[in-house]
């Protein structure tokens, strides 16, 4: 299972943007999955004010432009479940669980699918590039409504990158536990 995770690992690694300065991380997993649940809560809430003010335009296009957001968040989450799994297999790897192992192996199954991550990840890419695309054909009003919700977005980018990299090194300290 463990090195299903390393290739769906190496797989998000490719598919995130290397920042141009890497600055080390001193935040644990627990703590940067915090933060990216904390924006995904964020995200939600600004999506749901978007919908709003986007249905009011009634315009062809921000129909279009809302559902590839909402797949964008889709695909976000689904991230967001990958890494849940993630502690809980850190957790209960590391004593600090009161599952039974039967209860972990179900919580973590997602994990098992190799190419899970790889998945979202590619899907994500397609969507920002069709929302680059989708954003010409906005009328102007809708940008104004859409602009936190972009926002929103990249912030989910940045978090989701330092959280990426923990992961592996997480994983990798999981592995070489395992090997002893």
């Amino acid at each position: 299972m463990i090195s299903v995770l390393m290739c769906s690992v190496a797989l998000i690694l490719r598919s995130i943007e290397a920042s141009p300065t890497p600055t080390p991380t001193t935040k644990s997993f627990d703590e940067l999955l915090d933060a990216f649940i904390t924006v995904e809560t964020h995200r939600k809430s600004v999506l749901k004010e978007a919908q709003n003010e986007g249905t009011e335009l009634k315009n062809n296009e921000t129909v279009v432009f809302l559902e590839v957001l909402r797949e964008a968040d889709e695909a976000l989450v689904n991230v967001r479940h990958y890494f849940d799994a993630g502690r809980i297999l850190f957790d209960f790897r590391n004593g600090k669980s009161n599952l039974e192992q039967a209860d972990a192996a179900q919580k973590t199954e997602i994990l098992r699918d190799e190419k899970f991550l790889g998945t979202q990840m590619l899907k994500l890419a397609t969507i920002y590039k069709i929302l680059e695309s989708k954003m010409g054909e906005l009328p102007r009003e809708a940008l104004s409504t859409f602009r936190p919700l972009l926002d929103t977005l990249k912030h989910s980018d940045e978090a989701l990158t330092p959280l990426a990299k923990q992961f592996e090194i997480d994983l990798e300290e999981t592995k070489k536990k395992m090997s002893k």
